[in-house]
């Protein structure tokens, strides 16, 4: 009887620490995202890290989708209620244009327009589409004559701060599910975006089986 016992304790336990495992695992709201800072200063900027999942070029209906870096951004009208693909939630209502100092690149065409949402401060926004475990790096651009900051964070205390007067963010992350959590503020004034883009990161791993690979064949060949 205390062996049955015994197995039946063990048996409960061992379902116990599996629905607190679930449990845990569903209440994950966010990964942890690395971020790094910089000015706009030119194409180059523009990180070509990976397989490319979605860049925009947020404004009006003026908008136009540049080619920058060998990545194109799809102009989004924020004025006719747009649907991105993998970034869903923003509460822009409106674009401008003419906020930019020209660089003589291409780059002039992102940062010269933007979406806005006048009086809010903050708001949250969902990257959607992850895959769970896999890596990915996000972007986003901001330019605007007004001199303020934007910060953008992962709902975890990661947060990243931007002067709105041309500046970018670079985030890397592992996703923890389908989607990823970020929350925007600006220090004064209406919520802006430039635009964004999003890429998938190979495994280190995988990228290193390929070198192996093609180091492989060339020794094959000589």
């Amino acid at each position: 009887m205390k062996t049955i016992s015994m197995q039946n304790t063990k048996r409960n336990l061992t379902a116990l620490a599996t629905i607190a495992g679930l449990a845990l695992g569903s209440s994950a709201q966010a990964a942890s995202i690395v971020w790094t800072q910089g000015t706009i200063t030119g194409d180059s900027i523009v990180d070509t890290t990976g397989t490319l999942m979605e860049a925009a070029n947020f404004g009006d209906n003026t908008v136009t989708s540049p080619t920058i870096n060998a990545v194109t951004f799809t102009g989004v009208d924020f004025g006719s209620s747009p649907t991105l693909s993998n970034l869903s939630g923003l509460g822009y209502d409106g674009g401008n244009n003419g906020t930019w100092s020209s660089t003589g690149e291409t780059i002039d065409q992102l940062a010269n327009t933007l979406a806005r949402e006048s009086g809010v401060g903050s708001q949250s926004a969902t990257l959607t589409g992850l895959t769970d475990g896999a890596e990915y790096l996000v972007q986003f651009f901001i330019d605007h004559s007004t001199d303020t900051t934007m910060d953008i964070n992962d709902g975890l205390g990661n947060t990243v701060t931007l002067n709105t007067l041309g500046e970018y963010a670079t985030g890397t992350f592992t996703a923890d599910g389908a989607t990823q959590a970020l929350n925007f503020s600006i220090g004064v004034g209406s919520q802006k975006l430039s635009g964004y883009q999003l890429r998938a990161v190979p495994e280190p791993s995988a990228a290193a089986l390929i070198g192996l690979s093609a180091l492989g064949l060339l020794r094959r060949r000589r």
